[in-house]
Parts: C-alpha cells; structure tokens; sequence
C-alpha cells in the first residue's frame, strides 16, 4: 500500500506537460556508410553484394564523395544499418536529407520507400509502415549524379563536362536547377538523421515582425497523417532567454487524416528588443499542440524582432537606413557551424553586413548562426541564368 501511495504522490508532482513518450526525436544517421559504384547495372535493385567499400556521410562530406571524376561514376549506392528507439512506436518515423545530388531511390529493409528530384532542398522518406524494432533495419540509398538532371535522349554527357570544371551541357537539355554548387557532382552531402513525430503534429509554421506596426503575427500548420480524426488546442508562446514573457489564447482544433490546418495568432507588442547587427538580440517562439493537459508535439524556433523594407532608393532595418556591404558566397554547404561563425565573424571585422547565398540553397544552420552573430542574408533561386540550358518548355522542369 505504501508503493502504490508514492507512486500516485509521484504522478501528482508530474508537470502537466509529462507524457510517456518524447513528442519529436531524433537520430543522427552520420557516420560511415558500406558505398559502391553501380555504372554497370545502373541502380538496378537489388545491388551486387561485391565491391562494397566505404564513405563518411557527414556536413563535410561534399568534396569526398568522387562522382563525375575523370568522366566516371555516376551511380552509386550508400547503405547502412539502422536501430530504431522503441521510444519511437506510435509516432511516424522518416529519414531526412539535408542534401542529396541529385537523384535519389530509398529503401528500406527491401522496400522502396520513396525517390527525390533535387540538389538543394531536404526531403523526408516516410518509413513507418516498414519499420522493424528491436533489430537491424536496412536502409539503402542509390544516387545518380548531375546527369540525372539532363533529358534522357540528350544524355550522355560528353567526358569534358565531368573533369572538375564548370557543367556544359547541350542547349536545352537540363530538367532541374543545377545552383552554383554543380561542381558537386552528386552523393549525399550533409546530414541524414532518422526522425519521427505524432501523427498530429506542427508541420510547418511562420512568424513575422513589424516594426512599424509595433505587432507580431504567427502562423502555426498542423498536419495529421494518422488514420482517424483528431482533436487538439494549439498553444504559442514566446520566452526570452529561457523566460515565457508572452502567451496567445489557445485555439481548438478538429483534424481530418492527411489534412492540413492553418492557426492564426496575432498580437500588438510595444517596445520589443530590437536584432540589428550590432545587437543581434533573438527571442524563442514555442509552438505546442496539446490534449488532455499533455504536450502531443512540440516544435521551438528563435528569431529576431525586425524589418525590412526599401523606401525610395534606400534600404531600411527598423526604420533606419541600411547600407549594405555584401560578400557573395556558393561554398557555405557542408561546412560547421564553428567555420560558418569564425567566417561571419571575419566578415563582420571588416565591416560586411550581408552575405549573398549564390545561386543555392542552404541549411538552416547557416541562417541560425548568421541570426547569432548578426549577419543579414540574400538568399537567390537554385537556377543559374545560363538559360540555354534549361528546357524551359518542358513542364518537367516546373
């Protein structure tokens, strides 16, 4: 009897917010891969069990990855085991890429799971359906470099176009923005992380800050890729160095399987601390869903209180005017967060304020550290502007 009081007394002592299982968790998945050359067979499943060597997978694994050398290999497959968190039953589980160039095929434990077309953006493969716990699973990658980008009657590419240099295809021949980091032939070249949430869960989300209007605005899209229908209120609120310092009502709300839902919250805010570059101060937006007083899911953000505008021939943040002093750059991918902060910082000495991102994506980590140390960012689409390569009246293209 003396058991069962304590642990009713510790139940009750439990934060509202205690649930059973994390809402969102997370693996990383780099490391070293098994890695073959499939020139021969062409990504043709399932692969031959000879010739497997290895290759780091990591944020630095761009230059390591051999594709296109000398005119040679271009396909290719990455494979490793991966053990499940049983913590992780009930949620749905996916691989993230941050980057694969360019075409990918995912398996797992011998199933196709799902293909990407692309060179910049991260994907998620949902496997959950295939997921075996408490065991080695099986997941396999095969890539096929920038030739996967060009017209397949217009392929191959000559031997000139894969000896380290600039990309030259025929005119009108490439389906895909190639971006300014075309000289990386392919592979996978940064993070892959095993990742799962709730069926209901924050899917995507977006904050804007006005100054001029002295307000701040949040919109929060929830997704339900579970079977049934489901309930659930969605809470925001906003911390400053680790303090709650403003809360938004609650909203209810009822979500159909495979819907999305968008929530508004919006509020005046007088006399917030400003992020400029010499005070890059940032504030952390908390997005939760709850049900029953549980936190189902849970997602944070940091961000800084500003705005941008032009007026006239000027620029203007938080209402003054902003000269810009920019430095381009296309080799941010695949390096650290401590180069990406030593590198700003350098910039930063000599008086740089904005860094152009050339004709590429990124990771969010660049955009977190150039928030931290107070470094603004233009971002440019992943098309270069030698149009004559691009079949711009194939409908594949868009």
């Amino acid at each position: 009897m003396k058991t069962r009081t304590l642990f009713l007394l510790a139940l009750l002592l439990m934060p509202a917010a205690w649930s059973l299982s994390q809402p969102r968790q997370d693996v990383s998945l780099n490391g070293t891969w098994d890695f073959k050359w499939d020139n021969v067979k062409r990504l043709s499943y399932p692969p031959d069990d000879h010739d497997w060597t290895t290759i780091g997978v990591m944020q630095k694994s761009r230059s390591e990855t051999g594709f296109g050398k000398d005119g040679t290999n271009h396909w290719a497959w990455y494979r490793r085991s991966v053990r499940v968190p049983v913590s992780m039953k009930g949620q749905r589980i996916k691989v993230r890429f941050t980057m694969v160039k360019y075409q990918a095929y995912i398996y797992w434990n011998g199933v196709e799971a799902g293909e990407h077309m692309d060179g910049e953006v991260p994907f998620e493969i949902d496997v959950t359906d295939h997921v075996k716990f408490n065991a080695d699973n099986e997941l396999l990658v095969g890539v096929i470099d920038r030739i996967s980008l060009q017209r397949p009657d217009l392929l191959p590419y000559v031997e000139s176009d894969f000896t380290g240099g600039s990309m030259n295809p025929p005119r009108g021949s490439v389906l895909a923005p190639a971006s300014a980091t075309e000289a990386i032939f392919g592979g996978i070249c940064d993070d892959v992380t095993l990742v799962s949430y709730p069926p209901l869960h924050i899917d995507d989300f977006g904050i804007t800050t006005s100054v001029r209007r002295s307000e701040v605005s949040i919109e929060v899209t929830t997704l339900n890729e579970g079977n049934s229908q489901r309930n659930c209120e969605v809470r925001v609120f906003i911390e400053d160095q680790g303090n709650p310092i403003r809360e938004f009502p609650g909203r209810s709300i009822t979500a159909e399987p495979g819907s999305k839902t968008k929530t508004l919250f919006r509020d005046a805010w007088k006399e917030p601390h400003l992020w400029s570059p010499k005070d890059p101060y940032l504030y952390t937006l908390v997005m939760q869903l709850r049900r029953g007083g549980q936190v189902i899911d849970e997602k944070k953000f940091r961000f800084g209180f500003r705005e941008f505008w032009i007026e006239g021939i000027n620029f203007y943040l938080n209402g003054k005017v902003f000269k810009i002093r920019r430095n381009p750059t296309s080799t941010l991918r695949g390096r650290s967060v401590e180069d990406i902060r030593k590198w700003m910082e350098d910039l930063k000495a000599i008086h740089i304020n904005q860094v152009r991102i050339h004709h590429s994506g990124f990771p969010e980590r660049i955009a977190d550290v150039a928030d931290e140390v107070g470094m603004t960012l233009c971002t440019e689409s992943t098309f270069w502007s030698r149009t004559p390569w691009y079949d711009t009246e194939n409908p594949e293209i868009w």
